[in-house]
């Protein structure tokens, strides 16, 4: 028996004091995108929902995710993460060089389109570095072993291969200069407002 997979609806329900360290594209790559994501909706229509451009972003790290955290609320487990291990944060990325990030390829998975980037070494290095000077509160998720950005979930259901097969003629070239990192809230539906709490810059010459 052939079981025919689907992708997974995630209705775009904001989630309050979820905190990341984040790469927030800038307005060219954030161009780039918005007209990939007019393809997608040509190709989709309302089968989808988009993340709006401001927020589109590579994310480092969460340090309060999407889930239910036990004993405190996020917003204390936040406060206590940085008064603890901010400026820890702070230097470290202070001694990291500027890099390149080049996605070229567009995914679509049961639950994202996302575009990736084949270059993950420099990010996880930097995980790796973070991880051993700082603590994530407990309930948190390990970071990501993948350079990747979400342009669009699902509202409804639709047959996975055929939305793979829909979308392979879409090209992704984008190539984003990383000199800095910024420490966000809130970046899920329907809105977020494009302030960084905190920029955290890279080495600088």
């Amino acid at each position: 028996m052939i079981l025919t997979m689907e992708t997974i609806a995630t209705p775009p329900d904001h989630s309050e004091n979820e905190h990341s360290i984040v790469r927030l594209l800038s307005t060219e790559s954030t161009d780039q995108v918005s007209a990939i994501q007019d393809q997608l909706v040509n190709i989709f229509g309302d089968a989808i929902w988009l993340q709006k451009p401001p927020s589109v972003h590579v994310t480092l790290m969460e340090i309060i995710c999407d889930t239910e955290y036990v004993g405190k609320s996020r917003r204390q487990y936040f406060d206590e993460w940085y008064a603890a291990y901010n400026e820890t944060v702070k230097d470290v990325l202070s001694t990291i060089e500027p890099f390149n990030i080049s996605f070229t390829e567009l995914l679509v998975s049961p639950r994202a389109i996302i575009i990736k980037s084949l270059e993950s070494e420099a990010l996880n290095s930097i995980r790796e570095t973070l991880l051993k000077r700082i603590s994530l509160p407990p309930g948190t998720k390990i970071p990501p072993d993948i350079t990747h950005s979400t342009l669009a979930r699902f509202n409804t259901p639709v047959n996975l291969e055929e939305a793979k097969s829909r979308t392979t003629k879409i090209s992704v070239d984008i190539h984003e200069h990383i000199s800095e990192f910024s420490l966000v809230r809130d970046l899920g539906p329907p809105d977020f407002n494009g302030s960084p709490m905190q920029v955290y810059p890279l080495m600088q010459h």
